[in-house]
């Protein structure tokens, strides 16, 4: 920000300044080596009007570009702007011209053809300048969303291989496979259905990579398939309900969003919570808002403060910061505890989301 401001500055000055040379060689033409000092001042007063002016005009362009208005009104609004800008500077001309006219220095004189003619030129100039300032604007935005693309695209990365790690962890894949021998020998058509939840989870870790959103529903597909392999561990002990919206499934979603919160309610609800372990996965959509909730009974446990706390201790932190690099206005994190139950609500406006 400190840098887009000094080059704002250098180019006012570098650009005015050379509009000054402009102005002073066309004025020496006109009135000849003897008004020398009567053209540097004209001229320069003339040139330099246009920083104070198009400062406003700079603040006017920001507030226009804060407003919720279509491409079309803004261009328009631009355009409008310019021309009342350069009504006024043509009014500074012509008070110019009557402050330094004198006997000896006839200036132009105050008609409807010179008026339009100055209005006409001093709206090419501001129009120009206008333009290379919003292009360049533009240029610094586009530069911006890129940086923070970029930094996002890593932080999904990070937080995908921190996810990876906690469901790949050893750990993890001894109860899993224990449960599973188990249900081999017991039941092999179970046995069978569970391969197959492991491997979807597994397939969705590995190859959502590529992705940073995926529609909702595939983010339900895999948090659905790790509840079946997690039930295998807990049986009766874990009870899972969704109530899921049918509009929220088309919804784009960060890629492993939930992961991290679905974790904690299991890992954390299964120390704190009366058996069996409830768990709600709720999502729904309100105008073009997808809000979702991971409930479930138990106590809220600091994760991050207690280092000997078992669980994802930089999961929340990972997800509030995935939030604010994807969606920086658009989004809201909000952690619920009451009636004996703890939960996290997750809030994303997608205006683009129809």
């Amino acid at each position: 920000m400190k840098n887009q401001k000094a080059i704002f500055w250098i180019l006012q000055i570098t650009v005015w300044s050379l509009y000054f040379v402009y102005n002073v060689n066309i004025s020496f033409d006109v009135f000849l080596s003897k008004f020398k000092e009567v053209v540097f001042l004209y001229s320069f007063l003339y040139a330099y009007f246009g920083i104070p002016l198009t400062v406003v005009l700079r603040l006017v362009f920001v507030w226009l570009k804060k407003q919720s208005i279509s491409n079309w009104i803004f261009v328009i609004s631009v355009f409008a702007v310019v021309f009342i800008a350069a009504n006024i500077w043509t009014i500074e001309v012509y008070f110019l011209d009557r402050i330094f006219e004198s006997d000896d220095l006839k200036m132009s004189p105050l008609n409807l053809k010179f008026y339009i003619w100055e209005v006409f030129r001093d709206f090419l100039v501001l129009l120009a300048w206008s333009a290379f300032y919003l292009l360049t604007k533009l240029w610094y935005e586009w530069q911006s969303e890129k940086e923070k693309a970029e930094k996002a695209l890593l932080l999904a990365e990070r937080s995908q291989l921190l996810m990876l790690r906690h469901q790949l962890n050893p750990h993890f894949l001894f109860n899993t496979l224990s449960s599973l021998r188990a249900l081999i020998r017991e039941n092999r058509e179970k046995a069978e259905y569970m391969l197959s939840k492991i491997s979807d989870f597994l397939r969705y870790s590995l190859a959502s990579k590529k992705d940073i959103e995926v529609p909702f529903s595939e983010e339900l597909a895999a948090i659905k398939n790790y509840f079946e392999i997690e039930k295998v561990r807990y049986g009766e002990n874990l009870d899972i309900s969704y109530e899921i919206d049918p509009l929220s499934e088309d919804y784009p979603v960060l890629c492993f969003l939930m992961h991290p919160i679905i974790e904690n309610a299991i890992k954390f609800g299964m120390d704190t919570s009366n058996m069996p372990l409830k768990v709600v996965v709720k999502a729904e959509v309100f105008d073009n808002k997808l809000v979702l909730q991971i409930l479930n009974t138990g106590k809220w446990v600091d994760s991050t403060a207690n280092e000997n706390q078992k669980g994802t201790g930089n999961g929340l932190i990972i997800v509030q910061q995935r939030l604010k690099h994807f969606y920086p206005a658009h989004h809201k994190f909000t952690i619920r505890k009451e009636d004996g139950w703890v939960g996290v609500i997750i809030e994303i406006i997608n205006k683009s989301y129809k």
